[in-house]
């Protein structure tokens, strides 16, 4: 039996394996492999999640005998064959679903493991087992499983200072929610019904078992709400649950029209790629580069603006202003002599801010150009990540000062973009969210 293709965000390849040279983009597998095999400390870890996984199934009951869960498993051999999952139950307060492969450390073979909650068979219909299940599936049929993410981001992303690095860590954590989206796109695939595999993700991820159809409304207005603010980036504040309701529902409809046979036609299946880059956009705009013309460029000019602002250039300013430009493909040409010498004119006494108001009227013209306008009459252009990156800039010294502040606001107060006060303060408090 021949497999069947598995959709897949396309952005998780290009941030796993095939990156991409015209938007700077590293792939993250080859620093991957290079923990794998050099940090004797990972090796123990893995060792020690061999053991974490076998005290997990230990007291658990096996249940691929069960009707439930063995057809759903039939049912994926289409997808993959001779498919070889252990299902275990745990009795847990909260719902829980994971997917674990189990490598031996000594014969370093894989057996794969997918460990629920007894609410599976409790609060669950058919559809709605389906879609957690194959969920699961889809992690070890992309190699999820394979990446330690969580022992990376905890152990190692301090280890090193470098930009690259930094880079790294960044495109890692980009990864984990592509591989997120994708594992839902394929139990999409596999059920045919956005709205299952939309209450499945609700009942596991908040723990309410009722009304599930009413929430899902609730989540789509909710999203679109703070979407069409002058916040979105409160959406980073719902650890990717609204987002990834969106992308089901949107995806979902879509293929409802477009009929699910014809998914992996070249028109279909772009239509699809761009219509959940639509959503991750608003949320994550610095995951789908090649759809934001202009964003980073305004963040890099805006943010030397901000850097001399206090009238100090600290090396850490210039530092994360390189880490934007290696991070989304564009070239640093900030005139380092220019910005000492702006400075230097803010520190006299009485300070010359002319130099520094010339500059300020300059970049923020060359960003409200690099932005456009606002593609309806009266709507405004959203500027959240920018705003957060300005913030990121000026607090790399420890402090944002007022002067920072206020540069950043008559930014923001722009006509094309009509932020207040109240709007700048609430970025500040989300800057912890992420």
């Amino acid at each position: 039996m021949e497999q069947k293709r598995i959709l897949k965000y396309k952005w998780e390849d290009i941030y796993f394996s095939e990156g991409s040279k015209s938007l700077g983009i590293t792939p993250i597998d080859t620093e991957v492999n290079l923990l794998m095999n050099s940090q004797r400390a990972l090796e123990k870890s893995l060792l020690h999640n061999e053991m974490k996984v076998h005290n997990l199934t230990r007291p658990g009951i096996k249940v691929n005998h069960m009707l439930k869960v063995s057809s759903i498993i039939k049912e994926l051999e289409k997808f993959y064959n001779n498919i070889n999952i252990s299902v275990y139950v745990l009795r847990n307060d909260l719902p829980e679903a994971l997917a674990t492969s189990k490598t031996s450390f000594v014969s370093k073979d894989n057996e794969y493991i997918i460990i629920l909650s007894q609410h599976f068979f409790n609060y669950l219909d058919l559809d709605e087992a389906k879609s957690v299940i194959a969920h699961e599936f889809a992690h070890f049929y992309h190699n999820h499983t394979g990446v330690p993410c969580k022992l990376i981001l905890n152990r190692f992303s301090y280890q090193k200072n470098t930009i690259e690095y930094k880079k790294f860590i960044t495109n890692l954590k980009k990864w984990i929610i592509c591989k997120e989206i994708s594992a839902d796109l394929f139990a999409l695939q596999f059920t045919r019904s956005w709205k299952k595999v939309a209450s499945a993700l609700i009942k596991y991820s908040t723990a309410i078992f009722e009304d599930t159809n009413l929430l899902i409304d609730g989540f789509k207005k909710q999203f679109e709400s703070i979407r069409d603010s002058r916040n979105s980036e409160d959406l980073k504040e719902h650890p990717l649950l609204l987002l990834r309701v969106m992308i089901l529902h949107d995806v979902g409809k879509y293929m409802q029209k477009k009929g699910w046979d014809n998914l992996f036609q070249p028109d279909v299946y772009k239509e699809v790629q761009d219509i959940i880059d639509k959503s991750v956009y608003y949320v994550y705009p610095e995951i789908t580069l090649d759809k934001v013309e202009g964003l980073f460029e305004a963040i890099y000019g805006l943010g030397q603006v901000v850097a001399v602002s206090d009238g100090e250039l600290d090396e850490s300013e210039l530092e994360y202003l390189n880490f934007i430009c290696s991070s989304s493909g564009i070239l640093p040409n900030a005139n380092i002599e220019h910005l000492s010498n702006i400075c230097d004119q803010l520190n006299l006494n009485p300070p010359n801010r002319v130099p520094f108001e010339e500059f300020k009227r300059s970049k923020i013209d060359f960003a409200v150009e690099k932005l456009g306008s606002p593609k309806q009459k009266g709507g405004k252009i959203d500027i959240s990540t920018i705003i957060r990156h300005l913030l990121y800039v000026a607090k790399q010294d420890n402090e944002i000062s007022y002067n920072e502040l206020s540069t950043i606001y008559e930014f923001a107060k722009h006509d094309n973009f009509g932020w207040n006060k109240s709007d700048v303060i609430q970025q500040i408090f989300n800057l912890g969210q992420d």
